[in-house]
């Protein structure tokens, strides 16, 4: 069975949100209506990704939800600790280039 939770903590002016577990087609929904309330929240919103085991297209396209929402409403957003598999394919699908991406927390501006 998919598994997605999330934890957040305040980062000096960022609220981060961590994903845990795995986004794919069945988790994506669940991601969606948990991180999109929290962009509308927040001035500045980064998604750590240090916990996620796998990100599939359908997890693809809810972080690009996030990024185009988040530039619509002319807000801060990033995407922390990519790695590994999660990091792979953001770089094979070419989407890395569309996130503001830092490794950890402590380099958010």
């Amino acid at each position: 069975m998919d598994t997605l939770h999330f934890e957040e903590q305040k980062h000096d002016n960022w609220h981060i949100v961590k994903a845990i577990g795995r986004i794919d087609t069945m988790t994506a929904p669940q991601a969606a209506d948990t991180v999109m309330p929290k962009l509308a929240e927040q001035e500045r919103l980064a998604l750590d990704l240090t916990g996620l085991d796998y990100i599939s297209s359908a997890g693809l396209r809810v972080l690009l939800r996030l990024a185009k929402q988040a530039k619509a409403d002319k807000k801060a957003f990033a995407l922390l600790g990519a790695a590994g598999m999660v990091q792979e394919v953001l770089e094979e699908s070419g989407m890395d280039v569309l996130f503001t991406m830092y490794a950890t927390e402590a380099e958010l501006p």
